[in-house]
């Protein structure tokens, strides 16, 4: 048993070690909690300005991976909703 979990120990290690970015994941829904397929989702690092924009899937899910340290702005937009920021 402890030769079967040694292997995951190390991997686990070598992802700390390499952990210079992060991600943004979410699930967009509306008011009345309904999913929000097909939103755009624009992720904009609040000290450099630079943006990664994705769409929602069909389940409302979206995942913006690779983000550097920092503090982020996000905002929601879908044809027929307001636009949201935070």
């Amino acid at each position: 048993m402890k030769w079967s979990i040694a292997p995951l120990l190390i991997c686990c290690l070598a992802v700390a070690c390499f952990g210079q970015s992060s991600g943004i994941q979410g699930i967009t829904t509306d008011e009345s909690k309904a999913l929000a397929p097909g939103a755009k989702v624009t992720v904009t690092n609040v000290a450099t300005g630079v943006s990664n924009t994705t769409t929602t899937n069909e389940q409302g899910f979206y995942t913006v991976p690779f983000l550097g340290p920092g503090s982020y702005r996000i905002e929601v937009s879908k044809s027929g909703f307001a636009s949201v920021t935070r």
